[in-house]
């Protein structure tokens, strides 16, 4: 019987996608989710986590390793622009400065259709500059960057 479930095992589990962080998961941190998604095109993922303690965690890279980038600030430290109430799109962002670099995300959705699925977006700029712009893979974001607005 053992052999059956192990070869059963060994023939299934290949199969089965590779566990992502769940976006509800801060990591080793217990703080609570603002924008999670996966990369478009990519296996790296992005978190940024309200910490509870006065910081917020930006974390880049692929699931379940050690991030390739790690930012912890406070909210004076980063830039959030909610929606200014006007236009087609709804969206906010929040931006982590590192140096001469910046990382922002973002999502929008066009409030004019109806159905219309939300997006997410991480762009990396330096000096002001944008380097990359990085989709969200869809139906992997989850953000909440608008309950945020009270930390700053």
């Amino acid at each position: 019987m053992k052999r059956v479930l192990a070869a059963l095992a060994a023939t299934l589990l290949p199969a089965l996608p590779a566990p992502a962080l769940a976006a509800s998961d801060c990591g080793d941190y217990a703080g609570a989710t603002v924008f999670h998604c996966s990369i478009k095109g990519s296996s790296r993922q992005v978190t940024v986590c309200e910490m509870g303690d006065g910081l917020l965690r930006y974390a880049y890279g692929k699931p379940g390793q050690e991030p390739e980038m790690e930012l912890m600030l406070t909210p004076r430290e980063v830039t959030y622009t909610p929606w200014p109430g006007i236009g087609r799109y709804i969206w906010s962002s929040l931006s982590f400065p590192n140096g001469e670099y910046a990382y922002e995300v973002s999502y929008s959705f066009d409030r004019n259709t109806a159905g219309a699925e939300t997006e997410g977006t991480l762009v990396v700029m330096k000096g002001g500059d944008i380097l990359a712009t990085k989709e969200c893979q869809p139906g992997t974001l989850e953000q909440y960057l608008d309950d945020l607005e009270s930390l700053f």
